[in-house]
């Protein structure tokens, strides 16, 4: 109560009126030693007479300890939407540039906790999930087709799409996260599924093109063999992408990792009908 300002009417002085007031504002130390705390028989007790006030540190919020020392914890938060690799990466570099200024016994620990150190670690075990599924590819491919350069070429379609999908995400200015390259891994069966029909049927046609007396060309033979099965391949890829499409509909984190991945299929779909495409 006594750290407040007060009015006190106004006085009457040579036709003026002088406005009267009670400035109680603590703004010093010797301010806050003179509050009244108690009034005994009309004589007042103040604060410095029951107590010692000085200035003292402000109260800690929390404590931090690094390897069981105390120790300063700073936290940087990123904008919604900002790139958290990039961002670490940026953190770091400002690190870097200000270390030789500070006094010899400050010692700064970057790596204490960084999200950029789960992000990788996601990645690297998307990556590994699309090695194997590429791998467990080729053994199937081979085991079922029984022909070398037929699985090669069945095989191509895998790594012209995902460098397809590449090229359209940096010029629309897409990320490769874990959600996209969760979507790659997924799609690494549906990338040759089409392929394998596409080649298969060429390979056939091309096998009975060569028992004839007068051989047909063999750029119209791949031509009629691709044509022969190209609306089987977009109606059931069409299936399986429309499968996919009601997952659009989820929201929050979900939604929008549906997306990434569902841009991939979207994307990856497209490339492999153009790099199949006659």
């Amino acid at each position: 109560a006594s750290n407040s300002n007060a009015t006190g009417g106004y006085l009457e002085r040579a036709g003026n009126e002088l406005l009267v007031r009670a400035l109680g504002r603590i703004k010093t130390v010797n301010d806050l030693k003179a509050v009244v705390v108690k009034a005994r028989e009309d004589r007042p007790v103040v604060l410095g007479q029951v107590a010692r006030v000085a200035e003292g540190a402000q109260l800690k919020r929390g404590d931090a300890a690094v390897n069981g020392k105390p120790a300063v914890l700073v936290v940087v938060s990123k904008q919604p939407g900002a790139d958290t690799r990039r961002l670490t990466e940026d953190v770091l570099s400002a690190i870097e540039s200000i270390r030789q200024s500070l006094p010899a016994d400050i010692r700064i620990i970057p790596d204490l906790y960084q999200q950029k150190t789960f992000i990788d670690l996601s990645i690297s075990n998307v990556i590994e999930a699309l090695r194997d599924g590429v791998l467990l590819v080729i053994v199937v491919l081979f085991l079922f087709l029984l022909n070398a350069r037929v699985t090669f070429i069945t095989l191509t379609a895998i790594p012209l799409s995902i460098m397809i999908t590449a090229i359209i995400f940096q010029v629309l200015g897409m990320s490769i996260n874990t959600m996209t390259l969760g979507g790659l891994a997924v799609a690494v069966g549906e990338l040759v599924d089409d392929a394998i029909v596409d080649v298969e049927n060429i390979f056939r046609r091309l096998r009975e093109n060569s028992q004839r007396t007068v051989p047909h060309p063999i750029l119209r033979v791949v031509y009629e063999a691709s044509r022969e099965v190209r609306s089987s391949i977009v109606f059931s890829t069409s299936l399986v992408v429309l499968v996919f499409v009601s997952l659009f509909a989820l929201g929050g984190v979900g939604g929008g990792g549906c997306w990434g991945a569902g841009s991939v299929w979207l994307i990856l779909f497209l490339s492999l009908h153009l790099l199949s495409s006659p």
